[in-house]
């Protein structure tokens, strides 16, 4: 056919251009399978001398005659020869155009109709038959995923399949002696059962998979350790100083006591700040306080002191520039069990800071400072007595605990070290890095990224004073004003400012409310806010009513707080029943006084009865002189007898003293006597 005519039948719709949907294969020989490979270059053989012959392969009779010598010099049929030469045409007319196409063959993804015909191979035992997938099947499939393999985690998925079966596929009888038994239905004795390949293979078939996974593993799992990642830490903080996480950890290492070497201690707590752009720590705790808000107030203080002072406390000299971060974030995320409901929202947004919790167990939240806390463990594990492996609590495994030598001094020495070497020198591999870290030659390095990016990004992070940092870090409560000092958890505390505004003489007549903040640590003082001072506060001490707890922490005052309430709570009951049995001997004591009345006759009138109430009262205090009288009896002064006396229980009173008490208390009587006739009359 002429070109002429070719494009008069384009003209006339004769012929139609279509588009070519073939991608050529470009592919270097390594990245083909070798198996194609030798098919490729084998075909390429027989056709190669062919198609260079331009342009006589375009010629029908001269092409044929070409192939009819190829086809009986290689002993190929003649339908193998025409279809490398199409393949190569339809396909680029490259080498690569001849590669079989073996993944487009047994039309993979695609169910095959049901017939009476077993489908896949022949068994190898040949019984039973095999049977054929159907729809029933896979619904019965469906449902012991579903409903047994998907709702219990610890069923596996043999278990699930062999759930299928019992189900299913068998029907369980009953015998005369109780036993129960499984035979399979009628259907199923020839074929045999489906296997547990065919099972395996239609759930994954019907996507079973990542729904299931979802139902066995709980939703903080899943989230956690199988959801896809498609977000970006870097991309959420777009420089320096915008977004900050904090985390804490508990050491795989034990320590020992400052005071005493001999002494274990137990673990150590580390608290990190970290930047989120540039991966720099901003700051550090190690200590004894468990992961708690008081932890966290300390690394979030530290985050924003200069850090030359806090490294010369451990020995450790640094220049200010080695660790330039003593600043707050815009954004701060951490657990919520530290932050949440600690007031610390209120309080840092004072300085523009948005606090965010991330969900309960949900590490992955905060997966910059996870990570460091594995580099951090792998840093000195290898070089430290008294790390802890995982062997630790296998049977006959070494006690680590009895390794320890580092006191809590020596081992922060050794984690700020870390932390400066990694500040300054650690290279991060997998950093998202801005186009401009590559024109202006910076590495990803935390430090250089921080300061890369206050120079070109987002400029210097907000900087507070350290002592208003600690202030605002603190936790607040409203207290009162009462007569004896500001009282704060049964606890009096004075200062200078109630003392010069008469607070206290104030309170006598009726109490009121301030708002103090306090750190748990120390109880002997606390801060009360007062604006009319520099810094917003002044410090109450302990005063004398309280002093005892002058050496507590807050924690130990309200232990022994604790303690005295359940000792009195025990010892209520006991003083409840013995006011009890107080009352009910003053009712017998009252009822027996009226009986003494009763028996005495009548009273008479009431006016007689209360106007001799004065003599009456002469005649009982004279009465009662005589008995409450301090006499001493006469052996008192006596030396004490020998031993081997006989000592008589009633020694003879001397004539003289008888004499001399007779007469005293024979008058007395008398005129006691006489004074009660005249009363009578």
């Amino acid at each position: 056919m002429d070109l002429g005519d070719v494009l008069d039948d384009l003209e006339d719709g004769v012929v139609t251009y279509e588009e070519d949907t073939h991608v050529l294969d470009i592919r270097r020989d390594e990245e083909i399978p070798s198996r194609h490979v030798e098919h490729r270059d084998t075909a390429w053989r027989l056709i190669e001398a062919l198609v260079k012959d331009e342009p006589a392969v375009y010629e029908k009779a001269k092409r044929c005659a070409r192939l009819t010598e190829i086809v009986q010099n290689n002993d190929i049929a003649w339908n193998a020869a025409t279809r490398y030469l199409q393949r190569y045409w339809r396909r680029g007319m490259t080498k690569n155009a001849l590669l079989p196409r073996f993944n487009a063959c047994g039309a993979p993804g695609r169910q095959r109709a049901d017939t009476t015909v077993r489908r896949g191979r022949p068994r190898r035992i040949g019984f039973p038959l095999g049977a054929n997938i159907t729809e029933e099947h896979k619904r019965c499939f469906s449902l012991a995923i579903r409903h047994h393999y998907a709702k219990n985690r610890k069923l596996t998925l043999v278990d699930a399949y062999k759930t299928c079966l019992r189900l299913f596929f068998s029907d369980m009888i009953v015998e005369e002696n109780g036993r129960i038994r499984h035979v399979e239905k009628p259907e199923f004795v020839d074929i045999g059962f489906p296997t547990y390949g065919q099972f395996k293979y239609w759930v994954k078939a019907e996507r079973f998979s990542h729904d299931v996974l979802r139902q066995r593993e709980t939703s903080r799992i899943y989230e956690m350790k199988r959801r896809g990642l498609p977000g970006s830490t870097t991309r959420e903080a777009w420089g320096p100083g915008l977004r900050y996480q904090i985390d804490a950890t508990v050491v795989d290492l034990y320590l020992v006591s400052s005071r005493d070497p001999k002494l274990v201690i137990g673990r150590p707590i580390i608290y990190v700040v970290i930047d989120a752009f540039s991966r720099l720590i901003t700051g550090l705790y190690v200590g004894l306080e468990g992961p708690s808000y008081v932890a966290a107030m300390m690394a979030l203080a530290n985050a924003a002191a200069p850090k030359k002072a806090f490294c010369a406390q451990f020995g450790i000299d640094i220049e200010e520039e080695d660790w330039p971060v003593h600043h707050l974030p815009s954004i701060l995320l951490a657990d919520r069990g530290e932050l949440a409901g600690t007031g610390i929202e209120n309080a840092l947004e004072t300085f523009g800071v948005l606090i965010e919790n991330a969900p309960p167990y949900r590490g992955d939240w905060k997966g910059l400072v996870e990570s460091q806390f594995r580099t951090i463990h792998s840093g000195f594990k290898a070089y430290t007595p008294g790390y802890v492996e995982p062997d630790f609590q296998r049977r006959g495994a070494h006690d680590y605990r009895t390794d320890a030598v580092l006191d809590l001094e020596a081992f922060t020495k050794i984690i700020i070290d870390m932390v400066l070497v990694y500040n300054r020198f650690h290279v991060l591999k997998d950093y998202e890095r801005h186009t401009g870290l590559t024109e202006d030659g910076v590495l990803s390095i935390p430090l250089e990224l921080w300061r890369w990016g206050i120079a070109n990004i987002s400029g210097p992070p907000k900087a507070r004073p350290p002592e208003q940092v600690r202030f605002a870090l603190m936790r607040t409560e409203q207290v009162s004003v009462r007569r004896h000092g500001i009282r704060f958890r049964k606890m009096y505390y004075t200062c200078d400012t109630a003392i010069s505004e008469g607070w206290l003489e104030k309170a006598r007549a009726k109490s009121f409310k301030i708002t103090v903040s306090y750190d748990d640590r120390d109880a002997s003082r606390i801060y009360v806010h007062t604006p009319k001072v520099g810094l917003g506060f002044d410090i109450a001490r302990l005063a004398p009513k309280s002093i005892q707890y002058d050496t507590l922490s807050g924690w130990d005052v309200a232990a022994l707080k604790l303690k005295d309430d359940r000792l009195h709570a025990h010892h209520e009951q006991a003083e409840q029943l013995e006011d009890a049995a107080r009352i009910s001997r003053m009712e017998q004591i009252v009822e027996d006084a009226k009986e003494r009345l009763r028996q005495a006759g009548p009273a008479g009138p009431a006016a007689k009865r209360v106007r001799d109430i004065r003599p009456n009262r002469a005649r009982e205090k004279a009465e009662r002189r005589v008995s409450e009288a301090m006499a001493f009896r006469p052996d008192a002064d006596q030396p004490k007898p020998e031993l081997g006396v006989v000592v008589p229980f009633s020694p003879p009173v001397s004539r003289s003293v008888s004499q001399s008490i007779r007469p005293r208390a024979a008058l007395l009587k008398s005129r006691l006597k006489k004074t009660s006739e005249k009363d009578d009359e």
